[in-house]
């Protein structure tokens, strides 16, 4: 993956209180697409992002929107980070 082909060019939050969810992010990339209902978690080994996910009739759970590399899921949860620490020391 070309490291300029991902560009997060902006972030919204919506902080939670009193849950596992540290927060609700939206996502823009290259200003023309954006990713809304990404959720930030802490765990175990630090924070770490969901994408959206939708259940089917069957009741099975699958993916609605998702990076293709590992690197472009690394450069969205660094992104949202900043925001979270941003916002949460205003």
């Amino acid at each position: 993956m070309k490291e300029n082909m991902i560009n997060v060019t902006n972030v919204r939050l919506n902080l939670v209180k009193d849950s596992k969810i540290l927060a609700y992010a939206s996502v823009t990339i290259n200003d023309s697409f954006i990713i809304s209902g990404i959720r930030l978690y802490e765990g175990s080994k630090g924070k770490f992002i969901v994408f959206p996910t939708r259940k089917n009739k069957s009741g099975k759970i699958f993916d609605i929107a998702f990076p293709c590399s590992n690197e472009a899921r690394e450069k969205i949860l660094n992104e949202i980070q900043v925001k979270y620490v941003d916002e949460i020391t205003k």
